[in-house]
């Protein structure tokens, strides 16, 4: 985490982007669900068929899970770079992987998510 005396994470770029447990209170608090801000965790899995699937296998192109299988965020890939470059059906490899992604917080698949992906930064 950040050392003594670093600003917190406010979401403004992916070096302070919120962890999982940040978005879901920004999220909780009914925070704007039209800015932009940058969420980081770690990929999980992908949901599919409303459910959280761990792991690659049988994931979805259009989605993906980051955080811990107690506490994510599902994030929507749109079509393009960022679903090429993020999915975990065609990138398997990404699994397990720490991601900051660039979009807005709300509502997706029934809980807080990150949707209007943008841009991302994989580590």
């Amino acid at each position: 985490e950040k050392p003594a005396g670093e600003p917190a994470n406010d979401g403004a770029s992916a070096a302070t982007a919120f962890t999982i447990a940040e978005a879901k209170a920004y999220y909780d608090a009914g925070g704007d669900s039209k800015a932009k801000l940058w969420v980081k965790g770690v990929i999980i899995g992908s949901m599919v068929n409303n459910e959280l699937l761990e792991g690659a296998t049988g994931a979805s192109n259009t989605n993906m899970v980051i955080g811990t299988a107690d506490s994510y965020l599902p994030v929507a890939l749109p079509s393009g770079g960022v679903r090429d470059a993020l999915n975990l059906k065609d990138n398997p490899a990404n699994i397990n992987k720490e991601v900051a992604v660039y979009g807005t917080i709300e509502k997706y698949f029934k809980v807080a998510g990150v949707k209007n992906v943008t841009e991302y930064e994989l580590k």
